[in-house]
């Protein structure tokens, strides 16, 4: 290029002076034009619109990777921080002329600087003025340079002789400040020893390094692949290197080993249930083992049952958000509700009731008016549960507590803390890691998948929040996470909806449920479910048999109806029902028992949703509603 002074930020020159410098340089082949540090076009001279075929207003307030390819909007902050740390930027762009056509600029970048304000210079020269053995070899320089690659040549010895501009963005270095440099200054690995092997195996073919390690000017390593090459130039062998950063693919590789871990896990953690439930169903038709005896199998059988069902859930939650499919439904959310449901929960659950070593406490610290907020009730009632379930798991003696605070006018601070085991500190970021911690045979003590925590994390971020850990090994562990606190002023405070079984009205004499479903198990369990109540259970088999009893007795007062059916399923059913009798209720009663599921089935018409496997508590609150 022409030699052309260039202000630095020493230079006291004003703004005016550098306008009229601008567009008084118009001599060819002198391109000039200036940037902000977003890239965005703030001047040019003549010279430089006219030979893109442009008005000099088109230019102005364009970006900068509209007409120079080299750049795109993803990569100016790499090359940005790359100018503003070297000061200077040669490079040969490739324009794009108002025709469209794309053509090789020789451009060079400095920093120019207006009262305190770094703005960035481009002077560029048009390669095609060039010969035509010069033409061809910028063109190549083009795209070595704007490789995505890093594409180095080193001399027989290890020396570097050309980096590309792409080597030097990802390592942090100059051109100048690596020519003549060992190589072993990017790759401290290859040592001399593993340099003259190299050189061995160059010259009788080609070398590919499939990892290997560059290190920055700023010390951070990254993993690489590596191609090399002897090649002759003038009359000198060279080295040529065409590394590629291999970090996504190294994690994806990383992240596909955990998933087969989590995978080997799960089956382990599924099995293990299933052992119990299976052995002890067998031991139960044994007539030789005394009924005594038998009610402990059965106590056995409900608890693998329910842990069972418990990573089932889990599993489906890790499905759904490895696939972005969790939902958020916010309305009306009663905090002070939800705390109290949890202490009835655990103050009467078998693994709580009877033991004296552990306390559990709830504390609420808004009245009722102020904790009534809008979220999702039914995911912040999971995170508080995960968080408790693990809290127990790890806790044998002193207390769990949980409480919440208003942190802030915007944020409302969850806490559960407990008198555990705690967690070492190199353990506390790897436990919110859905594969990491339950693909850890080692991270995970006294029961649990690991999963729990993971969905809590991927809920609360959902929710607009953020959890975290405090832990001391041997002391215990704290849980946070927050959510908006977005009050609720519109719904009326409703009253706490917790009454036990034993308060509800449950008999049913001279009451008619129609049980439809495939599977005659299933009438078998909820008959003898709601054989206290009085109340006369009637089967169908199929949606037909179904809808023929519907025509024929009109005494039914509720149904339970199973939608995964042969030939008819439960909402063609449905609708068939409806037509006979439209005021029916009728409840669907599904395996399928995501939280969207029960929102689908009530907007395809049934009154209300119970899912499998079916809960005797459930099961009578609910027919309650309609008997």
């Amino acid at each position: 290029m022409e030699k052309l002074h260039i202000p630095n930020t020493e230079d006291n020159i004003t703004k005016d002076c550098f306008n009229y410098l601008i567009n008084t340089i118009d001599n060819p082949p002198t391109y000039i034009f200036y940037t902000s540090q977003e890239g965005q076009i703030i001047d040019c001279n003549n010279n430089f619109a006219k030979h893109l075929q442009f008005q000099k207003e088109e230019l102005l307030g364009k970006n900068i990777w509209e007409i120079d390819k080299s750049f795109s909007a993803e990569t100016w902050n790499l090359y940005l921080q790359h100018i503003l740390e070297t000061k200077e930027y040669i490079y040969t762009g490739a324009y794009k002329f108002k025709d469209s056509s794309i053509h090789p600029i020789e451009t060079k970048v400095n920093l120019f600087d207006f009262t305190g304000k770094k703005e960035l210079l481009f002077t560029s020269k048009d390669v095609r003025k060039d010969t035509s053995d010069r033409k061809d070899l910028k063109i190549f320089t083009t795209i070595v340079e704007n490789s995505p690659e890093e594409i180095i040549l080193l001399n027989t010895k290890g020396k570097i002789l050309f980096v590309n501009d792409t080597s030097c963005i990802k390592l942090g270095f100059s051109k100048q400040e690596l020519h003549g440099e060992e190589i072993k200054i990017i790759t401290p690995d290859l040592n001399e020893k593993k340099w003259e092997t190299i050189l061995d195996i160059l010259k009788s073919r080609s070398l590919h390094i499939e990892e290997s390690y560059f290190k920055t000017s700023k010390g951070k390593a990254y993993p690489v692949e590596i191609h090399m090459r002897l090649i002759e130039i003038n009359k000198k062998l060279m080295i040529s290197c065409y590394t590629k950063d291999i970090s996504e693919r190294k994690k994806a590789m990383n992240r596909d080993r955990l998933k087969s871990s989590f995978l080997a896990r799960m089956s382990h953690d599924i099995r293990t249930p299933m052992n119990s439930i299976v052995g002890f169903s067998e031991l139960i038709v044994d007539e030789t083992i005394p009924m005594e005896e038998k009610k402990n199998y059965i106590s056995y059988i409900y608890k693998n049952s329910n842990q069972l069902l418990a990573l089932i859930n889990d599993i489906i939650d890790i499905s759904k958000i490895e696939v972005g499919e969790i939902i958020i439904r916010n309305h009306p959310t009663n905090i002070n509700n939800i705390m109290s449901e949890l202490e009835t929960m655990y103050k009467n659950s078998p693994s709580l009731k009877n033991n004296d070593d552990i306390k559990m406490l709830f504390e609420k610290n808004l009245n009722d008016s102020e904790a009534l907020i809008i979220s999702d009730t039914v995911r912040l009632k999971q995170v508080l549960i995960n968080l408790i379930n693990n809290a127990i798991r790890h806790t044998t003696r002193g207390y769990i507590k949980v409480s919440y605070i208003k942190q802030d006018e915007n944020n409302i601070a969850f806490s559960v803390k407990d008198t555990g085991i705690g967690i070492p500190k190199e353990k506390q970021k790897m436990i919110f890691d859905e594969f990491k911690q339950a693909a850890d045979p080692n991270s995970i003590s006294n029961g649990g998948t690991g999963l729990g925590l993971a969905i809590s994390k991927n809920i609360v971020k959902l929710l607009d929040g953020n959890i975290w850990v405090e832990s001391t090994p041997g002391k215990g562990s704290s849980f946070f996470f927050t959510i908006p606190y977005k009050r609720d002023i519109a719904t009326p405070i409703p009253a706490n909806e917790i009454t036990s079984d034993i308060e509800r009205n449950t008999k049913w004499v001279n009451k008619n449920i129609l049980i439809v479903d495939d599977e005659k198990d299933v009438f078998i369990i909820i008959e003898n479910m709601l054989k206290e109540t009085g109340v006369y259970c009637i089967y169908a088999s199929s949606g037909y048999n179904a809808t023929k009893i519907c025509q024929n007795n009109s005494n039914i007062d509720v149904i339970l109806l199973d939608i995964q059916m042969p030939k008819v399923n439960g909402i063609k059913t449905l609708e068939e029902i409806r037509s006979i009798n439209p005021n029916i209720p009728v409840i669907a009663n599904t395996a399928y028992a995501l939280t969207e599921d029960k929102e689908k089935y009530l907007n395809k018409g049934f009154n209300n949703y119970i899912s499998k496997p079916i809960s005797k508590a459930v099961l009578l609150k609910i027919l309650g509603e309609y008997l």
